[in-house]
């Protein structure tokens, strides 16, 4: 290590050689960091706590307006749907089992009424309205 003061020494004089040093030695310690980060961030999501999967996981996430999101989470096969971002975060469904999903059957007789309301622009009966 010497002998790379002294070149520094010769090549930027005395005080140039130690500001050169000085330097190197915050570039190595910054390397080092960034380095340090992304293997900490590498290992960060594999490490589980038991052997067993992960839990949680956030299976779809849709913006509701500029400050509000409505999430779905997933724990355990069970799906919870949460709004969060206004001034209070709110549960709006829970317990959503993780199955096929079913369609609600309309009546036949209200379906060619129905079809017809919407065709001429007029809404639909009361408790009828698509979402």
């Amino acid at each position: 290590m010497n002998a790379f003061r002294d070149w520094l020494n010769t090549q930027f004089g005395s005080d140039g050689g130690r500001a050169v040093q000085m330097i190197l030695a915050l570039v190595v310690v910054v390397l080092l960091l960034v380095v340090l980060a992304w293997v900490f961030r590498r290992l960060s999501g594999r490490m589980h706590i038991g052997g067993r999967g992960q839990r949680l996981s956030v299976v779809d996430a849709a913006p509701v307006d500029g400050r509000r999101r409505l999430l779905l989470l997933r724990r355990d096969d069970v799906e919870h749907l949460v709004m969060i971002g206004g001034p209070n975060d709110l549960l709006d469904e829970s317990r959503i089992l993780n199955g096929p999903p079913t369609v609600a059957a309309t009546p036949p007789d209200e379906a060619p009424v129905a079809a017809r309301g919407r065709a001429a622009g007029r809404p639909p009966g009361p408790g009828k309205w698509a979402i």
